[in-house]
């Protein structure tokens, strides 16, 4: 897989999908802070955030499945969209700190951003297992989605949540205490960047300005990177919409056509035939050569309906008086296995063994 210009591919569309969303996630608090939003609201960006993650991880294969892979479409163009979102979330919350603080279209912008980057987060991760199976096969998935899982993670949370905001963040209120905290400026001015006396808190626009911007130019570049991946495997999904046809197919004929399956086990065997019972089910009726437990409970082939006759009854043996018992020199030299194992001929240990059958001489 690693040989594949697939594969690295797309790990990085996964490394700044999830590396994004792992950016927002750890520093919404900062970026409402710098907004100059209220901090009651941080706990609605999270929730807004955690609920698309939620969405995004339910719906995304089942919107996948019914408009790409069943009419035979690749699935890579799925992850295209799935970075567009998470490059338009990125946009929508840079904007919302462009906005004057505190206003209604500010607080409307940080819930859409949320929203969308929690549900381009969430769906990215059911993909990454999805895509690894069907472009690479099924025999390696589990280190193949590993690689993609640990990967994209440490690689987009290292580089993207973690050293790029807090560069920039840091830059901006280093840049605020050498001007000595000052700009008491209003509205959505880049220059309006106050720190709290010495700390490093940062306040304005700027303050996240970079760290959007390049998240979502990496976006863009992921969603080429996707389109690239989707032309290359064109034919893969094609076949893959094929075989299913074909099985398909396969399953309607053996449910409607007339088709005939001996099902033989213990003396059994069973002819398949079309709409005999149960409207146009097929069913299947059982011969018995002879009674047998593995013949009754034999599976059934394709699916059919069993309608199978009972079998006959067994004779029981007329009643009669029990058979005498035998002779004592019928048992003449005779030890039975737990009596010779517990208690030899010459052994002066009392036997154990209360079932044994005595020897008579």
């Amino acid at each position: 897989m690693l040989r594949t210009p697939d594969a690295w591919l797309l790990c990085g569309v996964g490394s700044v999908v999830i590396g994004g969303g792992n950016m927002l996630s750890t520093n919404f608090g900062q970026i409402v802070q710098a907004c100059g939003a209220s901090e009651a609201f941080v706990p609605t960006v999270v929730t807004l955030f955690s609920t698309g993650n939620l969405l995004g991880r339910l719906v995304a294969t089942i919107v996948s499945d019914r408009v790409l892979a069943f009419r035979g479409r690749p699935r890579p163009w799925i992850a295209a969209g799935i970075a567009a979102l998470m490059g338009s979330a990125q946009l929508v919350l840079l904007l919302a700190g462009l906005c004057a603080a505190g206003s209604v279209g500010q607080a409307a912008l940080l819930a859409l951003g949320s929203v969308c980057a929690g549900i381009a987060f969430g769906s990215m991760w059911p993909h990454l297992v999805v895509l690894a199976s069907e472009l690479f096969g099924s025999s390696h998935l589990a280190a193949n989605y590993l690689f993609f899982d640990g990967g994209c993670g440490a690689v987009g949370t290292l580089l993207l949540a973690n050293l790029l905001p807090t560069f920039f963040y840091s830059r901006a209120a280093t840049d605020d205490d050498d001007e000595g905290g000052s700009g008491a400026g209003s509205g959505p001015d880049l220059t309006n960047r106050t720190c709290a006396g010495s700390s490093s808190t940062c306040l304005g626009a700027q303050c996240f300005l970079p760290t959007h911007s390049i998240i979502a130019g990496l976006c863009l570049l992921a969603v080429v990177a996707s389109a690239v991946i989707a032309r290359r495997s064109a034919g893969l999904y094609r076949q893959i919409k094929r075989n299913a046809d074909l099985i398909a197919r396969a399953a309607v004929g053996a449910r409607e056509g007339a088709t005939s399956a001996v099902v033989g086990g213990g003396g059994a065997s069973g002819v398949l035939v079309p709409g005999a019972t149960e409207g146009s089910k097929p069913t299947l009726s059982l011969q018995y050569g002879a009674t047998s437990a593995a013949a009754m409970t034999q599976p059934l082939l394709l699916g059919a309906v069993a309608h199978a006759p009972p079998p006959p009854p067994l004779s029981k043996p007329p009643l009669s008086a029990p058979p005498s018992p035998a002779p004592p020199s019928a048992y003449a030299g005779v030890r039975s296995a737990t009596s010779a194992s517990f208690s030899p001929r010459h052994s002066r240990e009392p036997s154990l063994d209360w079932h044994a059958i005595p020897e008579v001489d």
